[in-house]
């Protein structure tokens, strides 16, 4: 999980936009002169599970990592299980020919 947070508003109601496109966050807020903030993420990131909260004056952004970001087993095998996978498509075809 990453976790962000930054506090350039003091009240929840300067806060006017919070959006993401592609890989940018945008923060707009409603101050003379206007202010806004860009965050530029990782590809590595889930924008589309973006959440927002804001509280005591901090904005909180919470984006989670892509499920495909993270660790994964990978399993160990070996030439000759490999093979014999390959070749079980064409033991099987072989095999229905001489039962028909």
């Amino acid at each position: 999980m990453t976790l962000l947070r930054f506090d350039p508003f003091r009240d929840r109601e300067r806060v006017s936009d919070v959006s993401v496109e592609r890989n940018v966050v945008t923060v707009r807020a409603t101050r003379r002169p206007a202010r806004g903030r860009q965050l530029f993420l990782g590809d590595n990131l889930d924008t589309s599970r973006l959440s927002a909260d804001f509280e005591r004056g901090v904005l909180t952004l919470r984006i989670p990592v892509a499920e495909s970001s993270k660790p994964r087993r990978v399993e160990i095998g070996s030439r000759d299980e490999r093979r014999q996978v390959a070749d079980a498509p064409a033991r099987a075809r072989a095999d229905a020919h001489t039962t028909a």
